[in-house]
């Protein structure tokens, strides 16, 4: 500690109360200069803890002054200031960062933004959404306070494990905070985030549903999702909306999804009215099936005519061929199955059987027709096959699977931004 903050934590100690706001202000300005190297870090953030009371509010005056400009703080220094406002009393900081909820200043928000991001509890979430809310509740936020936002929320929620308590909030909130929300708990919900947002639909009026889509699309395009069914129940019946830009954006979401329960409802739509609607649904029935047939619904629905009527007669018959049949039959019901364009997920988990029999042949002839059925359950049974004895077998396995790595489309877009989710509204 240099002289001259011994001298003012002495002062400190001998100065009437009026005087000591003035002169903790000024032990702070000290203190916090004299970090210059990662070795000061941790003895500021203890000199300046052991200021006790009334120190919260200088060490955040002291980083919106940074975020104005006027004393740019290195980032040491504010590590130094946060490490010190996480040990001084919870009460202190909490109380001070609510009276920031009514400042106009968006710099302001965003600095106690990044402090609850920092060291704030599951229990911070409504106010730091309180925050990040402009004082037009409907406009969405500036991008430096929206950035801020989604920087405090993600923190909170990988280290509060918060993300459940956040999706419940996605109908309480303005609509400028839900599209923080939604990226959010796509991004950290893992393999339950799916669930949680398509829980959120219907609940907020026709905007927040689309937030909600084209999150849902996202996770669906990273293929993060488990084997629920909600998800992708729950945007089916999206389908049937009155808002023709929700029933697009249902599409969209089906088709990364990969919900193949859908297609007999995707067909139907190709004799709708709304030419983007037919558009997205052919692009849906193309993508999850495979078939390049044209737009019109006469021959898709002789497809799915003779699909389902497979599925009715021949499904079950090639399940026990592949578990119990001849070595002929097997490698009959393996042809016959890679032919099968409807409920692809299914013929996949069909054609998983095929990879415990004996003959080679038959395990590698299923491995090459998984290889074209870009689903998670075909891929994690082309994983099983990865220590296969035989190495020939092995290396059908590890080709099928590059095909299917080759075949994942890049993401839809890097982080959650209400601007970009806003444009990309039909």
């Amino acid at each position: 500690m240099s002289a001259n903050a011994a001298l003012m934590l002495l002062l400190l100690a001998t100065n009437p109360i009026q005087e000591r706001g003035r002169d903790v202000e000024a032990v702070v300005q000290e203190l916090v200069a004299t970090v210059r190297g990662p070795s000061d870090v941790l003895r500021a953030i203890e000199e300046l803890a052991r200021l006790g009371p009334g120190t919260a509010r200088p060490l955040f005056e002291r980083l919106c002054a940074s975020a104005r400009g006027d004393a740019p703080l290195d980032r040491l220094q504010a590590a130094a200031i946060h490490g010190a406002l996480a040990r001084l009393p919870r009460e202190e900081c909490l109380g001070l960062l609510e009276r920031e909820t009514r400042a106009s200043d968006d710099r302001r928000r965003a600095a106690a933004l990044d402090v609850l991001g920092r060291s704030g509890g599951r229990n911070e979430l409504k106010l730091a959404l309180d925050l990040g809310t402009p004082a037009d509740r409907e406009s969405p936020p500036e991008p430096a306070l929206g950035a801020a936002l989604e920087r405090a929320l993600l923190g909170l929620c990988e280290r509060e494990g918060a993300v459940r308590a956040l999706a419940a909030f996605f109908p309480r909130v303005p609509p400028a905070s839900r599209a923080a929300i939604a990226g959010i708990v796509g991004r950290t919900g893992r393999a339950a985030a799916a669930s949680l947002l398509a829980s959120q639909l219907g609940s907020s009026g026709v905007e927040a549903d689309a937030i909600l889509l084209l999150e849902l699309a996202e996770i669906g395009q990273r293929r993060d999702l488990d084997d629920d069914q909600l998800p992708r129940e729950r945007v089916r019946g999206m389908l049937a909306h009155p808002d023709r830009r929700l029933r697009v954006l249902a599409c969209l979401a089906l088709e990364k999804l990969r919900d193949h329960e859908a297609v007999p409802d995707l067909v139907v739509l190709l004799d709708d009215d709304d030419p983007n609607l037919r558009r997205r649904a052919h692009a849906a029935l193309t993508s999850l099936t495979g078939l390049r047939l044209p737009p019109q619904s006469e021959g898709w629905l002789a497809w799915l005519a003779a699909g389902l009527a497979w599925w009715d007669e021949h499904a079950e018959p090639c399940r026990v061929a592949l578990v119990s049949g001849t070595p002929s039959e097997a490698a009959a019901s393996v042809q016959e199955l890679a032919r099968q364009r409807l409920f692809v997920h299914h013929t996949a988990s069909i054609l998983a059987l095929a990879l415990h029999r004996s003959e080679p042949d038959v395990v590698k002839s299923a491995c090459r027709a998984l290889g074209t059925m870009p689903e998670t359950v075909a891929r994690q049974a082309l994983l099983s096959v990865v220590t296969h004895p035989d190495p020939t077998v092995v290396a059908v396995a590890r080709t099928a699977l590059r095909r299917l790595d080759h075949a994942r489309p890049p993401v839809l877009r890097a982080s959650p931004s209400l601007p970009r989710l806003r444009s990309s509204l039909p």
